[in-house]
């Protein structure tokens, strides 16, 4: 990620932090809570993720880790954010956690560590100057991945763009992804103007099933 679209990003979040309070579905950008638990019940939707590691990738508050637990038991979660207020209030949010863990990275120059499931919910909504960067991040996702990848998008077709962000073609992003994962499969229909793709790293694919559901998608803010 370019330094001047990174600092954008962080100036964001901090007005939002300033607005509405630092830990708020809000201060990351989400319209309700629901537009996030919504996502993340389809991100979920990859495997069965018990006694898996988990790398999730523009982690925000590390909200995804108290859905997972939840749900799954024994997942060794780490996340990883390039707003520093996300991660501070992450790690103390987590702090007695000893399988739990935060990186303050830009993910797009970190070396992945390597997990079961890599996954990322609302931080390729940015607009990027540079349109290889989406794909090369899924690539780098895909190589940390022993099992799986899951993220998510906002679709082209329709969310209306806004400056900070953008939508994506989900034929052409299914397309790439089937390029490096045959097994790669697509889930719509969940949100108005969202869609997730899962990669894996076998031909066995895990049972998933698109299924329809009420919107709950951000606002012309950033959805992760």
């Amino acid at each position: 990620m370019r330094l001047r679209e990174r600092s954008r990003i962080v100036r964001f979040h901090r007005r939002r932090i300033a607005r509405y309070g630092e830990g708020t579905p809000a201060s990351l950008g989400w319209k309700a809570p629901a537009s996030q638990s919504t996502r993340f019940e389809v991100i979920c939707r990859v495997g069965d993720l018990t006694g898996s590691t988990i790398l999730d990738l523009g982690c925000g508050y590390g909200d995804l880790r108290a859905y997972i637990d939840e749900r799954f038991s024994g997942v060794t979660y780490i996340g990883v954010d390039a707003v520093p207020e996300f991660i501070e209030h992450a790690a103390r949010r987590y702090q007695d956690r000893a399988d739990t863990s935060f990186l303050r990275a830009d993910f797009a120059h970190l070396d992945l560590p390597t997990a079961d499931y890599v996954v990322s919910s609302g931080a390729f909504a940015y607009r990027r100057r540079d349109q290889a960067y989406y794909t090369d991040i899924i690539q780098k996702m895909y190589d940390a991945a022993t099992v799986g990848v899951a993220f998510n998008m906002l679709d082209d077709a329709t969310f209306v763009a806004h400056g900070l962000l953008a939508g994506h073609d989900k034929e052409h992003i299914l397309a790439f992804c089937r390029s490096i994962a045959p097994a790669a499969r697509l889930v719509s229909g969940y949100l108005a103007d969202d869609f997730t793709v899962f990669m894996y790293r076998s031909d066995t694919v895990e049972a998933c099933e698109s299924e329809s559901g009420t919107d709950g998608g951000k606002q012309a803010i950033r959805p992760t």
